[in-house]
Formats: structure tokens, C-alpha cells, sequence
């Protein structure tokens, strides 16, 4: 159990940077956002019974990327 609610915790914290990076176009926050939500996606596909938050953490990697593609878009322009 308390795996499970650590797992969770990282796909939450890869949401809220993603949600971060994305209101605020900080590539600094949209990097940590991808790296852990593919590392809480991971878990969460591999033992499903044991960890969860695989939807928070494909919205929080989402997110970061998207971020990443409008910062870098911004910087081009």
C-alpha cells in the first residue's frame, strides 16, 4: 500500500509541473514534468495492483511536453 500512495504521489507531482510549465511556459518545470511521469507511468503500466496514477502521469508528461514544444517555439520566433 504505501507504494502504491508513492507512486501516486509522483504522478501528482509530474501533473501539477506539467500544469505549472504549461501556465507559466517554464521549460525548467516542463523537464522534471516529463521525467516523472514517464518514471510513475512506468510503474503504474508494469504492477498496476501495486502503483497507480498512470492518468496523472500521462497528463503531467503531456503537459511538460507541450511546453517544451511552445517554449521552443517561442525561442525560434
Amino acid at each position: 500500500m504505501n507504494g502504491a500512495r508513492k507512486s501516486q504521489m509522483l504522478a501528482i507531482v509530474s501533473l501539477l509541473l506539467g500544469i505549472l510549465s504549461v501556465t507559466c511556459l517554464c521549460p525548467l518545470a516542463g523537464i522534471p514534468a516529463i521525467i516523472t511521469g514517464i518514471i510513475a507511468y512506468r510503474r503504474a503500466h508494469k504492477l498496476p495492483d501495486q502503483f497507480g496514477g498512470a492518468a496523472f502521469a500521462i497528463a503531467g508528461l503531456v503537459m511538460g511536453s507541450l511546453a517544451l514544444c511552445l517554449s521552443s517555439l517561442e525561442i525560434i520566433t
